[in-house]
Formats: structure tokens, sequence, C-alpha cells
């Protein structure tokens, strides 16, 4: 009988550890993300063209979901890279960051309203840009 419970616990602990490394590999995160976190990923993403990365970071309710994945729009907006985050203070869902474009030492700054997804079985808190603006003006929403 000892036996038999000791190969369904193995199994089952076995499995567990499986499952644990499989969600690792695959780049989802047991605590979830920061603003912060997002905002890196969607710059890194727009400095290096990367469309479905850039895509990935954007809330698909934002009404330029669609249209905002091409590099175009963004080539616009950040046209200088590459970018880094100089700062970036949040209050609530919005981060207000500066970047230095090219490591030139200036700092432009940019508005961030984010939406706060719901936790999965697997996964934290995620973030997706639900619009940016700068000087007031939305570029997308």
């Amino acid at each position: 009988m000892k036996k038999k419970t000791t190969i369904k616990t193995g199994l089952m602990l076995g499995s567990i550890v499986l499952l644990l490394a499989a969600v690792l590999l695959a780049g989802c995160s047991l605590s979830g993300e920061t603003i912060r976190d997002r905002i890196g990923k969607f710059i890194d993403a727009v400095n290096s063209g990367d469309e479905q990365g850039i895509k990935d970071c954007l809330d698909p309710t934002a009404t330029m979901y669609n249209t905002a994945s091409t590099t175009d729009l963004w080539n616009t907006y950040f046209p200088n890279r590459p970018y880094s985050i100089v700062s970036c203070i949040i209050s609530g869902n919005t981060a207000t960051v500066g970047f230095d474009p090219m490591g030139t030492g200036s700092t432009l700054s940019y508005v961030f309203e984010m939406t706060e997804n719901k936790p999965t079985f697997l996964g934290g808190t995620t973030y997706s840009v639900r619009r940016i603006s700068n000087n007031g003006t939305a570029f997308f929403y």
C-alpha cells in the first residue's frame, strides 16, 4: 500500500515540477509584472522594430490596437532610437516616463495609461498599454 502512495506522490510532484518549468521557459511569470516592466518591454520592442513585441504590450481593447502595431506609427513618435528609461513616476495605473533618446542626455516625457490585467491561474497581475500621450496629446489610445 505504501509503495503505491509513494509512486503517486512522486508522479504528482514530478508533474508539478514539469508544469512550473514549462511556465518559466514560456516566459510566463508567476508573480506578474510591474507597470515599469511592461513599459520597458514596450520600448525594447520599439527600439528593435519588433512589431509583434509592440502589439503584445498594447491593450487589445484600445481603439488603435489593430493599426498601432506597425513600426511606421512608432517611428513618428520615437524617431531617434534607441530610447532608454531615465525616470518613471507611477500613480495608480498611470506612469509619467522620461526617455533619453540615443543617449543624448536630454529627456522626453510621455504619459502611459495602463490597463491592469487580472491574474491568471499560473501568473500574477500584468499590464497593457491603453493610452500614450506626449505634451497632452494622445497618439495611441
